[in-house]
């Protein structure tokens, strides 16, 4: 374990490194934390930043193969990797591409990419292979959905219980 930046620790864990500043790993092994004001609760191989990439003041929680490597104030809360071309390195949840206040609560395989247009807020609460693609304001529940426009909420199955009317 090394934490190289200023007022940066690693609790525990094995092999785990830090070069931002202001930043923690809990646990796990193979965690990596290039940015400052960073956070990494534990389990192994999530990436928050890049070397090139330091902005920072995300999180990711737990899970495994987890990785922000772009944008601002970023949360991935847990995940477990699936294979997939065109997510992290190994299969888990993936923020990218100038996207910024995004979050993607669990599940695996998801990706939020700002496509370096300055992408802002979002969410893919759980399910598996979803993608918000360079849209601001997109809320994904369910799996296997892609956004096509900014200012919407994609659902799979929605189930009312009661009467829907407009006000």
């Amino acid at each position: 374990n090394m934490a190289m930046g200023s007022e940066s620790v690693v609790i525990s864990g094995h092999k785990n490194y830090i070069y931002g500043n202001q930043a923690v790993i809990m646990n796990g092994g193979y965690n990596v934390c290039f940015t400052t004001d960073a956070f990494i609760g534990g389990h192994d191989y999530n990436v928050l930043g890049s070397p090139v990439n330091s902005e920072g003041k995300s999180f990711i929680g737990m899970g495994r193969a987890n990785t922000i490597d772009a944008g601002l104030y970023n949360f991935i809360g847990n995940g477990a990797p699936r294979s997939g071309v065109g997510y992290s390195k190994f299969g888990g949840n993936l923020i990218t591409g100038s996207a910024s206040y995004m979050s993607i609560l669990n599940g695996a395989r998801n990706r939020i990419d700002g496509g370096g247009n300055n992408v802002l807020y979002g969410a893919i609460l759980g399910g598996s292979g979803s993608f918000i693609n360079g849209h601001d304001n997109v809320y994904i529940l369910g799996s296997d959905i892609t956004s096509s426009q900014s200012d919407t909420t994609y659902v799979q199955n929605l189930t009312a219980t009661t009467d829907i009317s407009a006000s």
